[in-house]
């Protein structure tokens, strides 16, 4: 499940033979829940359990196949690459239900095949062992060795487990191999997220909508923003 048990899950499937494994939580325990779904086991049934914390008073019953973790372990390998043209319409759906306003699925792939703003970037996936598209975000160039990075997405299926979190890791990974001075991002949710990544937002003065946070990660962000004449990118 976690990687500190993860030795204790090869060694009942692989030494001792095992075909399936059952697990337990209290009913309730969201984390529980979220670290056996991120491994394959699936969801069996609830039942009357006694804790020591009387609040719980069932527990759910978990079961995980051999076959269900070894896709796990397949998966847990992550890779990121430049996208193809056939990965587009998979790319742009991880979207749909955020940015679609309101379209048919129809008119909104035919708006981001035609989108300008679209064609001017590089798009980027995180695909599993696999080849399973797990996230998706697309960069900018902006010259003088600084870039942006836009429409970082995940299919709604797949959201709260990490994907966009290792997408982002490895992407600014790519982009300072590349002699890269700065990355700037806009924040449509929380800057915290963006934050446990290095990046930090701009001053007040430099931020232009409201709705977003304008942010940066650098060597020295401070100095890029105290540059005479230094401005923050429009939304991209």
């Amino acid at each position: 499940m976690t990687e500190a048990v993860n030795p204790l899950m090869n060694y009942a499937f692989e030494n001792l033979g095992f075909d399936k494994l059952v697990f337990a939580n209290a009913l309730g325990n969201q984390r529980s829940r979220r670290i056996k779904e991120k491994t394959g086991a699936k969801f069996v049934e609830v039942k009357p359990a006694k804790f020591v914390d009387p609040k719980f008073t069932e527990h759910e019953i978990w079961e995980l196949k051999k076959v269900d973790w070894v896709n796990y372990q397949n998966r847990a390998i992550f890779y990121l690459r430049k996208a193809n043209e056939t990965d587009f319409e998979e790319i742009f759906m991880m979207g749909f239900d955020v940015w679609s306003d309101g379209q048919i699925k129809t008119d909104y792939l035919k708006e981001c095949h035609e989108s300008p703003k679209y064609k001017k970037g590089q798009w980027w996936v995180l695909e599993d062992g696999q080849k399973t598209l797990l996230c998706s975000a697309i960069t900018y160039d902006f010259g003088h060795s600084n870039w942006g990075i836009g429409s970082l997405a995940t299919p709604a299926n797949l959201r709260k487990q990490g994907f966009a979190s290792e997408l982002l890791k490895k992407l600014t990974l790519e982009l300072f191999n590349k002699s890269t001075k700065s990355i700037f991002l806009y924040a449509d949710i929380s800057p915290r997220f963006y934050e446990k990544h290095g990046f930090v937002s701009l001053p007040k003065e430099f931020q232009k909508y409201q709705s977003s946070t304008c942010m940066i990660k650098a060597d020295s962000p401070e100095k890029i923003w105290s540059e005479q004449g230094f401005e923050s990118p429009n939304y991209f």
